[in-house]
C-alpha cells in the first residue's frame, strides 16, 4: 500500500471518529444538563418581553 493511500485512510478515520464523538457528546449534555435546557428556552421567550412562566 503506498503512503498516500495510508495517510488517506488515516484522515478518514479521524474524520468519522470527530463525526460521531461531536453529535454524541452534544446529544450526552442535553440529556445530562436538562435544567440548563429549560433556562435557555425561558431567556429565549423571556428576551423580547414575553412571560415566560
Amino acid at each position: 500500500m503506498p503512503q498516500h493511500d495510508r495517510a488517506f485512510l488515516l484522515t478518514c478515520e479521524n474524520t468519522r471518529f470527530v463525526q460521531f464523538t461531536c453529535p454524541a457528546t452534544g446529544i450526552g449534555e442535553l440529556f445530562h444538563v436538562p435544567n440548563d435546557i429549560q433556562t435557555t428556552a425561558k431567556a429565549i421567550v423571556g428576551a423580547p418581553g414575553m412571560d415566560a412562566s
